[in-house]
């Protein structure tokens, strides 16, 4: 789980337990001060109210907390999901990663990019210019991940069976990584 994703989470639980405490304070401080009742009816309609608040925050502490954190770490953990399963991933031909970033129809400027191997290890480092592009330098065929700050990650397949164009050409392969995580690859023939 990324450190931002826990932070998060951490933020999350605690500000709903100081709001529960509060709450608990809170209905001490009312069953404290005892106010007076105009008649039998009214103060046993006040009792009431206040058992039926005392279950409510009793059950909101026990199962209600457990509730909101399972549903807060699904939330941070979901991130931006591409809604199309075949643009989740991309599969291009040559030695080099080129593309570029968009997010919300603009360029992702200055964004850390990093490419890993499938064994985890870093493969590139680098960031994206003024206009959302990057280009890494050469690597070989296989599997990377590659990971981009502020948009997320994606899996990129280089296939060196790409490189041979319908006419003997050789085309150059671009990555578009777009809102949600979606990736897209353009095939440029010479």
């Amino acid at each position: 789980m990324p450190v931002r994703r826990t932070k998060i989470i951490v933020t999350v639980v605690k500000s709903l337990y100081r709001s529960l405490t509060l709450k608990k304070a809170k209905e001490k401080r009312t069953l404290v001060q005892t106010p007076v009742y105009a008649n039998n009816r009214q103060r046993r309609r006040i009792l009431v109210e206040i058992h039926f608040a005392r279950c409510l925050i009793r059950n909101v502490n026990r199962g209600g907390f457990l509730l909101t954190l399972v549903f807060a770490t699904t939330v941070c953990l979901a991130g931006p999901r591409c809604p199309d399963p075949r643009l989740r991933q991309a599969t291009i031909g040559g030695d080099t990663i080129t593309g570029g970033v968009l997010m919300h129809k603009k360029p992702l400027k200055f964004a850390k990019v990093r490419l890993y191997f499938s064994s985890g290890t870093t493969a590139w480092n680098g960031t994206t210019d003024n206009n959302g592009r990057f280009a890494t330098t050469k690597v070989p065929p296989e599997d990377y991940r590659l990971e981009v700050s502020g948009w997320g990650s994606t899996t990129v397949h280089l296939n060196p069976e790409l490189n041979k164009g319908p006419f003997g050409q050789t085309p150059a392969w671009n990555l578009v990584l777009m809102d949600n995580a979606c990736v897209d690859t353009l095939e440029i023939l010479n």
